[in-house]
């Protein structure tokens, strides 16, 4: 049997962690879930990322490294008005939230339910409660 590369190993693990995070969330996700669907033992995780929290944090780096500098972007050119409104921020973020579908297939939608995951992880949900204000506004916002 072929051993894997140490970056084929680490982009296995990042790739079966973002899918299980967006479909899980972040505490309902264990990391030997995460080995078991990347097909790699688990003390790969530990040598590629410490512990789960670091995971977690390149997971999103990987959305964040391309969203941040384009949504910066929008931002400086929205700057050079003399009066903003807050629907003209929010859609600062479209162009970069889109433009992360060219980094993954649907990665818009995949970030969004990772930004969502990780805000209902820390601010949990009852029964019938509804999206976070911020998701909900981006999807509509994407759906124009």
């Amino acid at each position: 049997m072929k051993m894997a590369g140490k970056g084929e190993t680490k982009g296995k693990i990042l790739d079966a962690a973002e899918q299980l995070f967006a479909e899980h969330g972040f505490k309902d996700t264990s990391l030997r879930t995460i080995t078991s669907k990347a097909g790699v033992n688990l003390a790969s995780v530990n040598y590629h990322f410490g512990d789960k929290k670091s995971l977690v944090r390149a997971v999103l780096a990987r959305y964040l490294e391309l969203f941040m500098p384009q949504l910066e972007q929008e931002l400086k050119a929205l700057l050079v008005k003399d009066d903003i409104s807050m629907e003209e921020v929010f859609a600062c973020t479209k162009k970069p939230l889109l433009g992360l579908d060219s980094f993954r297939r649907h990665g818009a939608s995949t970030f969004m339910q990772l930004i969502g995951r990780g805000y209902t992880d820390v601010q949990g949900t009852c029964a019938g409660s509804s999206p976070p204000v911020t998701t909900v506004y981006f999807l509509c916002l994407l759906a124009q």
